[in-house]
């Protein structure tokens, strides 16, 4: 009864936005994915569903304050669900330079965690932003601050704290952790003649209730090159280091990363290259000798982005699963998307 209020008041906002004054926009965002096994026992589930329909509201409070609320509703194990994704209210008009936010949101590390997944370039999930954090991203509530500082060149350092009761995608209230959820990110920018690139470190902290502790290092960069409006080359990767201690377990030491870069024509069709890779670094035998083990990705997409308010996209996913002394996993899965957005959309930083 709750979700269903609650989305007949989003639905009650965006019907009266026409006779709204206050400069409050809203948008749709709907994102329609289908993948496809072409091998026998594939775990693909054939078939094409919408991943998330999202509704965002966003405005000014007043002339201090700006604020964000969007909510999505998607399917899990064949289940509607309807959740908040971020409601949170921030500032960067109170002090030079600084800019912040309190309330539920997107936590502010990393590359991928920082946008909607409906927003990223590519269709499935990276195997180590699964494995790391979650296939959405990790949200919460707490408050983060950024500071762009005086330097000769430019950088800007982001650091955050939030409740972390839970780490990851959840449906219930969790548990008060040993230690909140803590997050810092530095990013900077440079040119290389027409390319721009804008790199990032970033480091993650939590230690839940019953001990399990993670600590995360990350590098992030996105290179982009423009002629016109046309995004002729884009860059992404990130590459992830994980120190994770289950309660009263051992350590466990893994590294995951993916590359990914794009090429675009003038007709707005592109072609990318996605490759993933993930390994225990820690996994030894019982004699503690390490066990060679892997799971890596090939994902070849080829897009079209008539406009920037809709996008359509063909995949093929083939990843392979390494773990010696047994056979060599693999897997083959087709994938497609179509995401499009109805209304104006807030616009990124790069």
């Amino acid at each position: 009864m709750l979700r269903v209020s609650f989305l007949c008041l989003l639905l009650g906002a965006a019907t009266g936005q026409a006779q709204d004054r206050t400069g409050l926009k809203t948008s749709v965002a709907v994102d329609l994915v289908g993948e496809y096994g072409t091998k026998a026992g594939s775990q693909a589930n054939d078939k094409f569903v919408p991943r998330s329909v999202e509704m965002m509201f966003y405005a000014p409070v007043d002339h201090l304050f700006d604020a964000r609320v969007s909510a999505a509703a998607h399917q899990e194990n064949g289940q509607a669900m309807f959740e908040v994704h971020e409601a949170y209210i921030s500032s960067d008009k109170m002090v030079d330079g600084v800019k912040w936010r309190m309330g539920q949101f997107f936590l502010g590390f990393g590359r991928l965690n920082r946008f909607h997944q409906h927003e990223w370039p590519f269709i499935s999930v990276p195997k180590v932003q699964s494995t790391f954090f979650d296939d959405e991203g990790l949200f919460d509530s707490g408050v983060e601050v950024s500071y762009l500082t005086p330097l000769p060149f430019f950088l800007d350092v982001t650091a955050g704290m939030s409740n972390g009761y839970v780490y990851g995608h959840a449906h219930n209230a969790g548990t008060k952790p040993i230690s909140p959820l803590a997050w810092m990110h530095l990013k900077s920018f440079f040119s290389l003649g027409a390319l721009d690139f804008q790199p990032g470190l970033s480091l993650v902290q939590h230690t839940a209730s019953d001990g399990t502790a993670r600590s995360l290092a990350g590098f992030d960069l996105t290179g982009k090159l423009r002629k016109g409006k046309v995004l002729r080359f884009f860059w992404q990767s990130e590459m992830w280091q994980r120190s994770y201690t289950a309660a009263g377990g051992s350590e466990e030491i893994s590294t995951g990363a993916y590359f990914y870069p794009q090429y675009g024509f003038d007709n707005g069709i592109t072609l990318g290259m996605r490759v993933d890779y993930l390994t225990v670094n820690s996994l030894r035998d019982a004699s503690g000798k390490k066990v060679v083990n892997s799971e890596s990705a090939l994902v070849p997409q080829l897009g079209y982005r008539p406009s920037e308010f809709s996008n359509l996209r063909l995949a093929y996913r083939f990843e392979q699963k390494e773990l010696q002394p047994q056979a060599a996993e693999s897997n083959e899965v087709v994938e497609f998307q179509i995401t499009y957005m109805l209304g104006a959309h807030p616009a990124h930083d790069f």
